[in-house]
């Protein structure tokens, strides 16, 4: 099943461990923080990426505003919703507490977050001595519990706080060590109620081997994200040779021969063979939130008995962050949450900060991904902050409004859909804007090739909103825009990637013409094709016809947009093509369809035409009204000389009525066979849908050109072709002149 692109909530972790404090003094060293072992870190074997040095931000402070400033412009500029700080707490003891402290207290930077409790014992593991223990995590009763709630309530009541429905996010991040984890959820939900909050949105964190066997709703968790670094280590290799080198460094002593003799780390895989486990798309019995994983090489911490994930690219990355989001695609705006491991890990190899190496391509790719432009992902900065709600935010504040305030998409967006100008995009008193539809028609409304949310922001402001939208469109950037601005005001507005190439408009997509709507059948009582049918071939167009008819409800109807000609007009393309091109570099630019062609296409999808709007100027685009095939339909469409004065390229009326036989004028006029329409419909009148056009290739496609340019050179090989165009020779070049005035 098609499974689109859908923009995310992506959040963060964040590690407060680069400043010093006390403790790490006392264990490591006057001044140690985490920078200590990143800097010092050696590469271990031929190729090994090691050490890493940050580029942009350099070896910062997180006691320096600026420094926090600095991180919360470049992540919000790059599409990250907030970061996630790890919090630790320890019976009443903080650790590291101070930059969230201060991020807290000060109210600055103006960027959203929330806290995760790393709710384990530090020992010396990271840094070479594993015996030895550092600050034991206990878990001393419900006094303890009460204490630790009361000290985040201030930051579960700060705006800023990352929430869903309305309920601040924590994460546990290892739950199965709680004693009676479902008595420890349910106090603090009951603590967050008598605090007046909503209640608590509480997040476990499994490692790869945990979700099996420990159930998180179980034990009073509302979701949970797994993190799958580690489960390369656990997988069967299905090579032979893998599986015995696998079986090999199982053992203690050749670890040890590895490590003393060899000085390699032993447990070192590709990037890319890990990648496939990141992600999970299983059915799981929980409320899953994806953990996308931008590499790993934890041995500047654990030096040869470190896991490495060597190779790891953004192209890579980039994989792993669509397959997150396509798995999110479906939900809610507000449960559509990726999270990132990790915005600053850099002991651990897996961070988004910028290094020297790749600069900022990490970053670019989430921005590719999940950003639509620079009106989303803006700088913020101490003097000058620019309001970015997320999601629930923005939706309280509309529910609280009594005034509607939509969101204008920038300008750089409005350009690539056609006219700029911002009367184009809005709809100020509300009124219905196809006037001829009745209100009905309104209730469910899919936007094929939605674009930038122009419908949409209309739609929004209609006195008469529609109950569901579903936008879709090839543009990822466009889509991106519509999720942050437009999903926010209703919920009900979605809208999705569809994951189609285009040379124009989706040039970064997949090598796909067509892929099914992300619906189902009779979902939709108003379906809108606005030129978008005058941008694909013809296998492409008979395609979506076809979904159009599978999504209509009984009685919908769907608005398009059509180029039309004659093929008959034209003696040398009596045998085809039925669509031409308009611009050879780019074929889809502008797609003219033959109208036989495409009543007959129509018929064969189920469909029919219940309306046509003729052009207001010549060569002008169609509109076209369809309905389903019923056993009493009548199409409305003209053929032949009737509306062919307003057909794209003719300069005079065509000649297609004289060239036609009467038997093959009245094929294509309404038929009453009766036989006939019982094989376009079911037995209730209404299409059976079982003969769905195969998927449209790229190599189709270009054979469709290729016939179309050949059949075109061949009448301009011709005599009468060359005597035509030697007639019309004074015309041209008048029109030529006349230009250049």
């Amino acid at each position: 099943m098609f499974k689109p692109h859908s923009n995310a909530r992506l959040i963060a972790f964040y590690l407060p461990q680069f400043h010093p404090i006390p403790e790490n003094d006392e264990w490591w060293g006057k001044g140690f923080t985490e920078w200590t072992n990143v800097a010092k870190a050696k590469p271990l074997f031929r190729g090994h990426y090691q050490p890493r040095i940050p580029a942009d931000l350099g070896f910062y402070d997180l006691r320096s505003p600026e420094a926090r400033w600095a991180q919360a412009n470049l992540a919000r500029e790059h599409g990250i919703e907030g970061f996630c700080y790890w919090h630790y707490w320890f019976a009443g003891e903080r650790l590291l507490e101070r930059p969230f402290n201060e991020v807290l207290k000060s109210g600055e930077p103006d960027f959203r977050f929330c806290l995760a409790w790393a709710n384990e014992t530090w020992t010396g593991i990271w840094y070479g001595a594993p015996n030895r223990v550092l600050k034991a995590q206990t878990y001393p009763g419900l006094k303890d519990y009460e204490l630790h709630f009361n000290t985040l309530l201030e930051a579960f009541a700060d705006s800023r706080y990352i929430t869903v429905d309305g309920k601040p996010i924590f994460m546990i991040y290892r739950p199965i060590k709680l004693p009676d984890a479902r008595k420890v959820t349910d106090y603090w939900r009951n603590l967050a109620l008598k605090a007046g909050l909503k209640g608590l949105h509480l997040i476990a964190q499994l490692e790869s081997s945990e979700y099996t066997d420990w159930n998180p709703e179980a034990n009073g968790f509302d979701a949970a994200t797994l993190c799958n670094q580690s489960k390369i280590l656990q997988v069967t290799p299905k090579d032979a040779l893998k599986r015995f080198r696998r079986r090999l460094l199982s053992d203690s002593r050749i670890q040890a021969f590895y490590s003393e003799k060899l000085r390699r780390p032993f447990r070192l895989y590709l990037y890319e063979e890990a990648l496939p486990h990141f992600v999970v798309d299983d059915d799981l019995r929980f409320e899953y939130y994806p953990c996308i994983i931008p590499g790993w090489d934890n041995t500047p911490r654990c030096g040869l008995n470190g896991l490495v994930l060597h190779n790891s690219t953004p192209e890579l990355f980039r994989t792993q962050v669509r397959a997150a989001l396509n798995v999110n695609a479906k939900k809610p705006m507000d449960r559509r949450i990726i999270f990132i491991k990790s915005w600053n890990e850099w002991a651990e190899g897996n961070y988004l900060e910028p290094d020297q190496k790749f600069g900022r391509d990490y970053l670019q790719v989430i921005k590719d991904e999940v950003c639509a432009s620079t009106h989303v992902c803006s700088k913020i900065s101490p003097s000058s902050k620019e309001e970015m709600p997320s999601p629930s935010a923005a939706s309280k504040e509309i529910a609280m409004s009594t005034e509607l305030s939509v969101p204008i998409p920038p300008l750089e967006l409005r350009q690539m859909v056609g006219p700029p100008d911002l009367e184009f995009f809005d709809n100020p008193n509300g009124a219905v804007i196809f006037s001829e539809l009745p209100v009905e028609a309104y209730d469910s409304v899919f936007d094929f090739g939605c674009g930038c949310g122009r419908l949409a922001r209309q739609l929004l402001q209609q006195t008469v909103r529609p109950h569901r939208y579903v936008g879709i469109d090839i543009h990822r950037g466009m889509i991106d825009w519509c999720i942050h601005n437009l999903s926010v005001v209703d919920p009900n507005f979605e809208f999705f990637h569809h994951d189609v190439y285009s040379p124009g408009y989706g040039a970064g997509n997949s090598f796909k013409l067509a892929e099914p709507f992300p619906t189902n059948d009779a979902d939709f009582s108003l379906v809108i094709a606005n030129s978008v049918f005058t941008h694909m071939y013809k296998e492409q167009a008979e395609y979506y016809l076809y979904e159009i008819g599978r999504i209509l409800k009984p009685a919908g109807v769907a608005l398009t947009s059509w180029f039309f000609f004659d093929n008959d007009s034209f003696p040398f393309l009596k045998d085809g093509p039925f669509c031409l091109f308009t611009n050879e570099v780019d074929p889809t630019q502008a797609v003219i369809y033959d109208r036989k062609w495409f009543i007959s296409a129509v018929r064969r999808c189920g469909l029919a035409v219940e309306r046509t709007v003729l052009p207001p100027i010549a060569g002008h685009q169609w509109q076209v009204y369809l309905k389903k095939r019923t056993l009493d339909t009548f199409d409305r469409f003209p053929l032949e000389e009737e509306g062919a004065e307003w057909l794209s390229g003719a300069s005079k009326r065509p000649i297609a009525k004289s060239l036609m036989v009467q038997a093959e004028e009245q094929k294509y006029r309404v038929e009453n066979d009766v036989e006939k329409q019982k094989s376009l419909a079911g037995s209730n009148g209404s299409r059976a849908f079982s003969n769905r056009p195969p998927i449209p290739t790229l190599t189709g496609a270009i054979a469709e050109l290729a016939a179309t340019k050949n059949k075109l050179a061949d009448m301009e090989r011709s005599w009468s072709w060359r005597i035509g165009r030697a007639a019309t020779l004074p015309l041209r070049v008048i029109k030529r002149i006349s230009r250049l005035f």
